[in-house]
């Protein structure tokens, strides 16, 4: 039975916690929605948290979270558990219209048909880099951003190998770049062109945070972290003036880029 008091939470922070056998700990997480109708805030970062099976009538009938604005579940990326899957995050965030924040950081069972389907519109923190969506396709993570990217703020899909992945998500920002309101970006061992890139910080003055670290397709000299707007307009100026090779980038390119 659950504290009786749980109808008055807003957030629930069950993160890092760790059990001596790396067992994964399940919840009722439909019983967890009846108990905390209110929930604005769900962090599990780093827990090997699951979700019991419970009957479909119970799950259709569940109301799940429609309060909910944020569903932190991103795990490190050590191996001993993998996150959830499709099936746990429709559970939670069914009816979620209202989410802004999401990290599924490392988890390797969402798909990007998965969260293109979720009722909500205005995220603006989004966390994928690791997960999935990076690496199934290479348009879901294209679909997503073009989902979202009228209100994103925040955005992090480091180590996202393949160039044409990372790229055909950057045009997407930049083929809607009048709404455009990106502060910070992680593109840290990505496979992003010089050439998407450029585009990008042509089109998006609102950018204050760059993480282009480890990124093996741009010439060197680029390769670092940009902390502030300062040091972001100071790449664009040095683009601009040649400072960069462009012969010193790597050499895959993405055929969507000659437009």
């Amino acid at each position: 039975t659950l504290f009786p008091y749980t109808t008055l939470f807003r957030s629930l922070d069950v993160s890092n916690i760790t059990t001596t056998s790396r067992d994964t700990i399940m919840i009722n997480i439909e019983k967890l929605a009846k108990g905390c109708p209110k929930l604005t805030r769900f962090r599990t970062t780093n827990t090997m948290l699951g979700l019991n099976e419970t009957p479909i009538r119970e799950q259709i009938a569940s109301p799940a979270f429609p309060h909910l604005e944020e569903l932190t579940i991103g795990v490190d990326q050590r191996g001993y558990y993998d996150g959830m899957d499709d099936n746990q995050i429709e559970r939670i965030l069914k009816r979620s219209a209202k989410l802004r924040v999401l990290d599924i950081r490392n988890c390797k069972g969402i798909s990007d048909s998965t969260l293109v389907r979720l009722p909500c519109w205005d995220m603006e923190y989004l966390h994928v880099a690791g997960s999935s969506i990076c690496t199934s396709s290479r348009d879901g993570l294209e679909l997503l951003i073009k989902k979202w990217c009228r209100t994103l703020q925040e955005l992090d899909i480091a180590t996202t190998t393949d160039t044409r992945t990372v790229d055909w998500a950057i045009m997407a920002m930049v083929e809607n770049e009048e709404y455009l309101k990106l502060r910070k970006l992680n593109l840290n061992g990505t496979g992003v062109s010089l050439k998407a890139l450029t585009k990008l910080l042509l089109c998006c003055g609102t950018l204050e945070s760059l993480n282009l670290t480890s990124c093996r397709a741009l010439p060197r000299g680029m390769k670092r972290m940009y902390h502030n707007r300062e040091d972001v307009e100071g790449l664009s100026k040095d683009i601009a003036d040649g400072k960069f090779d462009p012969k010193d980038a790597g050499d895959r390119k993405s055929t969507r880029l000659n437009s």
